[in-house]
C-alpha cells in the first residue's frame, strides 16, 4: 500500500483521475466497465490442471498458519476454488479464465491535498482553495483545524492557477537537505535532535543519493524546488517509474533525478498563466 503524490493540471482534477481507478467493482459492474479488459489466462478445459498449479504453489502457506484456508482449497473442486479465489472470471464468451481490471490503473483511492496538504505556496494577495480535512474523532478534528488555519496563513493551497503560485525554491528546505547530505553521505556525526531525526526513518544507502542527484548542491536544490511523483495532464500520466507497494517505485535513482531535474520545463514552463493545478494524494 502507497500514497504518492500527482499533479493534475486543468480543471476537474476527479474527472480526469477517473480513467486510471484500479476499479473496486463486483463482477458484473467491471464486465460493463469501459476501462476493463479481460487479461486471458487459461482455457476452460485446463482448469484442473490450473487449480493444481495453485494447490501446489500455495501448499507450504496454506499448512502454516492458515490451516482453514487450506482444508478449504484441498477438499474442493476446481470449479467450486474458481469462484471464490481472487477473482477469476469466464471471459464473456465462456472460453477462458482470467481476470478483468483496468490496466492504466494507478490509483484505489484518492484525496485532494491529503498528506501533502498545502504544496501550492501563493503569491501575495493571491487565492487558492485549501480543502478543509476532517475525522471522525473529535480531538484529531480539532488538530486538523488548527493545521488548516495554519496553512491559510502561510498561503499555502491544493488547488490554484498558475499565474498565483509562488515556485522560488524553499530556502529552509536547502539548508535542510545540505545537512541532510553531509549527515546521509559524506557520514558526519549527528550533533543536534535535529539531526538525530532526519535520519531516523531513512533506508537508503549513500550510493542512492549519489546516482541519482550527483552532487549536495543539486541534490539540495531539487529538494528546494516544487515537484511531485506523478503528472497527469490532457488525460496522459507522467512519473519517472511505476509506483508499487510500501511507497516502492520501478524507477532507478538516475531515472527518479532526471524527472525532478526536469520537472519546471517538461510540466509548467509553457502553460498558459490561467491554467489549474491541483495536487492530489493517491493511493494504490
Amino acid at each position: 500500500m502507497s500514497h504518492y503524490q500527482v499533479l493534475v493540471i486543468g480543471e476537474n482534477a476527479e474527472k480526469q483521475l477517473e480513467p486510471f481507478w484500479e476499479l473496486d467493482l463486483s463482477r458484473e459492474e467491471m464486465v460493463e466497465d469501459f476501462r476493463a479488459v479481460f487479461n486471458k489466462e487459461f482455457k476452460k478445459e485446463d482448469l484442473e490442471k490450473e487449480f493444481e498449479k495453485f494447490k501446489q504453489k500455495y501448499k507450504k502457506d496454506l499448512k502454516e498458519g492458515k490451516e482453514e484456508y487450506w482444508v478449504k482449497y484441498r477438499t474442493c473442486k476446481a470449479e467450486e476454488w474458481i469462484k471464490s479465489w481472487s477473482g477469476i472470471y469466464l471471459n464473456k464468451e465462456g472460453t477462458y479464465y482470467g481476470y478483468y481490471n483496468n490496466p492504466n490503473a494507478k490509483w484505489d483511492w484518492f484525496e485532494i491535498g491529503g498528506r501533502w496538504a498545502g504544496s501550492l505556496k501563493l503569491k501575495k494577495g493571491k487565492s487558492g482553495v485549501l480543502k478543509e480535512q476532517t475525522s471522525v474523532f473529535p480531538k484529531f478534528d480539532k488538530e486538523k483545524r488548527e493545521i488548516h488555519k495554519k496553512l491559510l496563513e502561510q498561503r499555502k493551497v491544493d488547488s490554484a492557477l498558475k499565474k498565483d503560485i509562488d515556485f522560488s525554491p524553499n530556502k529552509k528546505e536547502y539548508k535542510k537537505a545540505l545537512r541532510f547530505w553531509e549527515l546521509k553521505v559524506e557520514g558526519q556525526k549527528p550533533i543536534t535532535n535535529e539531526d538525530k531525526e532526519s535520519l531516523k526513518w531513512e533506508l537508503y544507502k549513500p550510493s542512492y543519493y549519489k546516482k541519482k542527484f550527483k552532487t549536495k548542491e543539486n541534490y539540495a536544490k531539487l529538494q528546494s524546488e516544487f515537484s511531485t511523483y506523478a503528472v497527469l495532464k490532457e488525460g496522459e500520466w507522467f512519473e519517472a517509474g511505476e509506483m508499487g507497494w510500501f511507497g516502492c517505485s520501478s524507477a532507478t535513482p538516475r531515472q527518479e533525478g532526471k524527472f525532478k531535474e526536469t520537472f519546471f520545463d517538461n510540466f509548467l514552463k509553457d502553460l498558459h498563466p490561467n491554467t489549474k493545478l491541483t495536487i492530489v494524494d493517491c493511493h494504490i
